[in-house]
């Protein structure tokens, strides 16, 4: 059987050309399945350039503004777009946005499989819980949907199964647990001798996401202008809803020469390669696929820990030998934690070295590998 080839669909809101957690795990699972099964993509995302052989469909994108904030006009609008699209069925059927809660069930194929990025409605509650109730009820009643139409559930860490059990009243939840990890492309990140400020004394804060809420942006702002007399910088690389607001706020508090927002990238490895230290404030994370990559360069993550906080790769994270977490809701305890990382450079190095090599561990666990021997197909 794992040798025949299959008809693979993966239906996302972004696809090749996107950036984040979904459009990584797509590209890896197009490069690995593609030599050996028709693979087709379908996303809102116009076709991106790749070598790979695969076919790219473009879905009519929604056109309600207000779909934001009321899921199931998203939910209703992937029903009435994706049947006429599929016009022949899936031999398997991968499925990565919970927003397709109201068409999963019907669409055709022999096989579904849904990959869950993040227990969204748990995300509802950060920021104001009470007006976020009526997002918070709607994500939890399409990913239900999305669970029971499954063949097969994968989720990112062993966090976000049991808030998945939790925040959605499913205590026997079971999923396929694939932390995504993926070997790096880029030859410079087992090196570290490409940082562009090596030598100088300076420290490079990253921190690499999308500029909304949940990632408490504002708390990076704050550190800096805390370290604001120190020899270091900040990058701050993404977009999103809050870009704006927040270059406002650096300019408000006078940070224009210390943080810089280059916007969304889609190749963040040129920053990962000149940066020390990678701040991640983000009050939830299924996993983190921005601070794994920044360990596979040797750079120091910065994880945030604390009440009501969930970063799934914090499992990984060693506090003081491969990685730091701090508690971004206390300032004055993040500059402590952190200042020993600016005045030792021996302790830096020690803590890089260790970063990388946590990172090599974790390469072990093959994702594509593990779900194609789920899916009993060929991937190699």
């Amino acid at each position: 059987m794992a040798s025949e080839r299959r008809q693979i669909t993966l239906i996302n809101n972004q696809g090749l050309s996107g950036n984040g957690g979904g459009p990584t795990i797509i590209r890896n699972i197009v490069a690995r399945l593609s030599p050996w099964h028709d693979v087709t993509v379908m996303s809102f995302d116009p076709p991106a350039k790749t070598t790979h052989d695969v076919t790219q469909l473009t879905l009519p994108p929604p056109k309600d503004l207000y779909w934001r904030l009321r899921p199931l006009l998203l939910a209703r609008h992937y029903r009435t777009v994706l049947r006429p699209a599929m016009t022949a069925a899936a031999d398997i059927l991968i499925a990565m946005d919970s927003h397709l809660g109201l068409a999963f069930g019907a669409l055709p194929a022999e096989r579904r499989v849904y990959i869950s990025l993040s227990c969204i409605p748990r995300q509802e509650f950060f920021g104001a819980p009470a007006s976020n109730l009526p997002g918070f009820l709607q994500y939890a009643f399409l990913e239900r949907r999305m669970i029971r139409h499954a063949d097969l559930t994968a989720v990112a860490s062993e966090n976000q199964r049991r808030e998945i059990a939790r925040y959605e009243l499913l205590p026997g939840f079971a999923p396929l647990i694939l932390k995504p990890v993926f070997t790096p492309t880029d030859p410079a990140a087992d090196s570290r001798d490409t940082r562009k400020n090596a030598g100088s004394g300076e420290i490079v804060f990253l921190t690499v996401c999308r500029l909304a809420g949940v990632k408490r942006i504002d708390r990076v702002l704050a550190l800096a202008e805390r370290l604001r007399n120190e020899n270091c910088r900040f990058i701050i690389v993404g977009g999103g809803p809050l870009e704006a607001a927040l270059q406002k706020e650096a300019e408000n508090r006078a940070l224009g020469g210390m943080v810089t927002f280059t916007g969304p990238s889609d190749h963040p490895e040129k920053y990962y390669r000149m940066a020390d230290i990678l701040l991640h404030p983000s009050a939830y994370e299924s996993f983190g696929i921005a601070v794994f990559e920044a360990m596979c360069h040797g750079v120091i993550p910065a994880c945030s820990r604390g009440d009501g906080t969930t970063i799934g790769i914090a499992d990984d994270i060693a506090h003081g030998e491969n990685g730091m977490l701090v508690d971004f809701d206390d300032m004055d305890s993040v500059v402590a934690t952190l200042t020993p990382l600016l005045k030792d450079s021996a302790l830096r190095r020690r803590m890089q070295q260790n970063a990388r090599q946590q990172a090599r561990s974790m390469l072990r666990e093959d994702y594509v590998g593990t779900l194609a021997h789920a899916l009993c197909v060929r991937a190699d």
